[in-house]
């Protein structure tokens, strides 16, 4: 009987150990069977934005290396990142790659459209964070020319030099 009970402790014990070894090889190989995987907090895809100035921020988790619309960017040891643009009017295309280490790519598309402010609005001056009141001048539209029409008949001749020889 005391026999058994050794015999059932060396398996448990053995069982255990084994169990340790693979969970701890799943946990040192698990960044490269997930691969590297972005995600944005900031904006999110289709929105409509009216300031020209987009701070994006998220996470690209396993990453190595970050590209914002082919530009590198900074990403802190936990992978989170903080970059500001600036949009032009209308639909913009944000582009975001990362790399891992095991070369697994992930790439992430942001569509935003940026309407412009009505003329009289306040914008963000960067250097003071202040609010400047921007007002557009009224525009005045030139009254249209008046068109000339020439028929074929008003058309003077091209002279072209003859060729004679003397």
């Amino acid at each position: 009987m005391r026999k058994n009970v050794k015999n059932l402790l060396k398996i448990i014990l053995i069982t255990i150990l084994f169990l340790v070894i693979i969970i701890y090889a799943f946990l040192k190989t698990k960044d490269m069977v997930y691969g590297v995987k972005i995600s944005v907090d900031s904006i999110k895809d289709g929105q409509t934005i009216q300031e020209s100035l987009v701070t994006i921020h998220g996470k690209a988790r396993n990453a190595m290396d970050l590209m914002l619309n082919d530009r590198k960017i900074f990403i802190d040891k936990n992978g989170i990142f903080n970059e500001q643009i600036v949009l032009l009017p209308g639909y913009n295309i944000i582009n975001l790659k990362a790399d891992d280490k095991f070369g697994k790519k992930d790439e992430k598309n942001i569509r935003i459209f940026y309407r412009e402010p009505p003329n009289n609005a306040s914008m963000l001056d960067l250097q003071t964070g202040e609010n400047i009141e921007v007002v557009s001048p009224p525009t005045e539209t030139p009254p249209p020319k008046e068109e000339t029409v020439i028929s074929p008949d008003q058309i003077p001749p091209i002279e072209t030099p003859s060729n004679t020889t003397q």
